[in-house]
């Protein structure tokens, strides 16, 4: 029996953490000190995952009851009480927490809900057809667009009479381009959002949430990563600088970089712009400029992104090993291949071999050794045993979750369920042994519980 009162009562404590996380690594942008910050996010997850382990068993058994009674191949997460509801293939019910459907008509399209509860349906699947934004009551909020993206923190790039457009959670039409001179819109991410242009002198722009633009640029990271983006004003794409969200320069001494990555854990990896070694090596710099390792004579070959304290580097012999953020190494052993760490673990090859999973200490997490691997999220890897062509699902003690061997498995859905491609035959003529040989989409929980089948 769910206990809506103990999850409410830790559901507040998360807020109040959020706030305390988000002081927290506003201060440690200023000082560079991002310990604090890091104890704080920790326990942020840790919080995040118990109310998530108490909601979903709620979660899973209403959507599993619902898709049983009203024959659905998927139901999705319940928001405000609503929820999409798949059947036939191609068609789409808004239901309630009965399994009552709120609007009658069937939708050929759907976007997840928003965690403000807005979705972008329509009632065509082809092009050019209508699209429109609905609430949770099935209530048509905002409509005539052609084209409409899913809410991000507030916003939605929708298309119409030929623009692009960014609107709120109103309907308000906040900024618009041509699409004549726009390519890929990006979604609204801490605030800010990154359009590619198709017009002389600027590649690339950014804007906040309210349209305002913060800069134009030829190239740019992909998003803006602990409140900086990397930018670049040179076409051969050198040069590159840090700007944060107002389009201010982050290192007080102007410096640029031959080449650059985003912020992980308040630590980038960047190429010297300068220098002996132009180009050639890769360092790490704090958001103050400050370089890692201090002996600017050390440079690495390559480098990944700091996750859980740790980041993987590659010398000049072309092997790879862990460092901390003092640049030192973080525990013994060389490998040939390595993942960055996420949620504890990274997949690493050792000289010979296949995949193994170690921890922060680098020793083994569990026994397992595999020809492909994913990293961690939410507690679930996807990987191909060696002796298998296939793919399983495990969890963070190598357990095997899911409930069939895999054609592929994509990810985690939203919902927190993993999704799988299963391959099917069935007969093509009765009484021959002509088949036809489909994939369907396979998703099950992190427990390894079977839930809803999709035609792909």
């Amino acid at each position: 029996m769910i206990d809506c009162k103990d999850i409410q009562q830790k559901m507040d404590e998360l807020e109040a953490l959020k706030k305390r996380l988000a002081a927290a690594a506003a201060e440690a942008t200023k000082s560079g000190n991002m310990e604090k910050a890091k104890e704080l996010a920790e326990e942020f997850r840790r919080k995040a995952r118990e109310v998530s382990e108490q909601m979903d068993p709620h979660q899973t058994a209403l959507r599993e009851r619902i898709a049983q009674a009203g024959r659905y191949s998927y139901v999705g997460e319940f928001v405000n009480g609503a929820a999409f509801a798949e059947k036939d293939g191609a068609q789409w019910f808004l239901v309630d927490e009965g399994g009552r459907p709120i609007i009658e008509r069937p939708f050929q399209g759907v976007s997840k809900f928003s965690p403000e509860g807005i979705a972008v349906v329509s009632y065509d699947a082809e092009e050019e057809t209508p699209h429109f934004y609905i609430d949770t009551k099935g209530n048509e909020l905002f409509h005539g667009y052609l084209a409409g993206g899913e809410f991000h923190e507030g916003r939605a790039w929708a298309f119409k009479n030929n623009h692009w457009i960014l609107i709120d959670a109103t309907g308000r039409e906040i900024v618009k381009y041509s699409a004549v001179e726009t390519g890929r819109m990006e979604d609204v991410h801490e605030g800010m959002s990154i359009i590619n242009r198709n017009v002389q002198d600027s590649d690339v722009e950014i804007i906040d949430k309210e349209g305002t633009k913060i800069g134009s640029y030829r190239d740019v990271a992909n998003r803006f990563s602990e409140g900086v983006a990397w930018v670049s004003r040179d076409r051969v794409g050198r040069g590159c600088l840090y700007i944060d969200t107002t389009g201010k320069e982050l290192l007080p001494d102007g410096r640029t970089f031959f080449d650059a990555k985003n912020f992980s854990e308040g630590l980038a990896a960047v190429k010297e712009q300068t220098g002996r070694r132009i180009g050639h090596g890769w360092s790490f710099i704090d958001k103050s400029g400050r370089c890692i390792p201090e002996r600017h004579s050390e440079y690495w070959e390559e480098a990944g992104d700091f996750h859980n304290g740790l980041a993987w580097v590659r010398d000049v012999t072309r092997r790879a090993y862990f460092i901390n953020r003092q640049g030192e190494r973080a525990f013994e052993g060389d490998f040939r291949s390595v993942n960055d760490f996420s949620e504890g673990m990274a997949a690493v090859v050792q000289d010979v071999g296949w995949w193994q999973f170690i921890n922060t200490r680098g020793e083994v997490a569990f026994p397992g050794e595999f020809s492909e691997v994913t990293s961690f999220k939410e507690g679930v890897a996807a990987v191909k045993p060696v002796s298998s062509e296939k793919w399983i699902a495990i969890d963070t003690k190598g357990n095997t979750i899911s409930p069939d061997e895999m054609e592929t498995i994509e990810d985690l859905d939203r919902e927190g369920l993993v999704v799988g491609g299963l391959k099917e035959s069935v007969p093509l003529i009765p009484g021959t042994n002509l088949t036809l040989t489909g994939t369907k989409r396979l998703y099950f929980s992190r427990k390894g519980k079977r839930m809803f089948t999709q035609n792909k």
